[in-house]
C-alpha cells in the first residue's frame, strides 16, 4: 500500500472523467490488497487488569450474573439484524447505535461487577466478547471512512455467534 501512496501523493488523478491511481503494476496492487483482506479484525483486547475480581464473590451469584448478561445479549439478536438491515438498506444509523449502547451497558455491567478469582478467565471472555461485538458494529458504522476495516469486521459475524454458544456452554457446566 505503501508503494501506492508514494506513487500517488496527491490521490488519484482524473484521465477523463475517471479517477485513477497510479499503481507499480496491477498484480503488485493484487498482492497488497490480498494480504490486507488476510488481516484479522483488530479491537482493543480487555485483559485481567481491566476487569475486577474479588474473592467475596460467591462463584453462583457471579454465574447467574453471567447468565443474565448473555441472556439480555441473546434478546438483542433480533435488533441487531433489524439495526444492520436498517443501515446496510435505507443508510440509517440510529438504530445501530442504539445496539451499540445496549451492548455497551452490558460490557459497563461486566467490568464493574467483580467475578471470583475462580470465574476470571470467564469473566475475561465475557467481556471481550462484548467489546468486540462493539468495535464490529463500530467498524460497520464507519465503512466510509475505512471500508477495509469494516470488511473485516463484517467476516467476524460467523465467529461471535459461535463465541456466544461458546460462552452458553460453558455456563452449563
Amino acid at each position: 500500500m505503501e508503494e501506492v501512496i508514494k506513487r500517488n501523493p496527491d490521490g488519484p488523478q482524473l484521465v477523463g472523467d475517471i479517477p485513477q491511481l497510479t499503481v507499480p503494476s496491477e498484480e503488485m496492487f493484487q498482492e497488497l490488497l490480498s494480504s490486507y483482506l488476510n488481516t484479522s479484525f483488530e479491537w482493543e483486547r480487555i485483559t485481567e487488569k481491566d476487569v475486577k475480581i474479588s474473592s467475596q464473590i460467591e462463584p453462583a451469584a457471579y454465574l447467574k450474573f453471567a447468565r443474565e448478561v448473555l441472556d439480555k445479549k441473546s434478546q438483542l439478536t433480533e435488533k441487531e439484524a433489524i439495526a444492520l438491515s436498517d443501515f446496510l438498506e435505507k443508510g440509517s444509523e440510529s438504530s445501530l447505535r442504539k445496539v451499540i449502547e445496549e451492548i455497551h451497558v452490558l460490557l459497563r455491567d461486566v467490568l464493574t461487577t467483580p467475578s471470583p478469582p475462580s470465574q476470571k478467565e470467564f469473566h475475561v471472555r465475557l467481556a471481550n466478547f462484548l467489546e468486540k461485538q462493539t468495535a464490529i458494529y463500530d467498524a460497520v458504522l464507519k465503512a466510509n471512512d475505512d471500508p477495509m476495516r469494516a470488511v473485516l469486521a463484517v467476516n467476524e459475524f460467523p465467529g461471535t455467534s459461535q463465541e456466544l454458544e461458546s460462552l452458553r456452554e460453558y455456563m452449563k457446566l
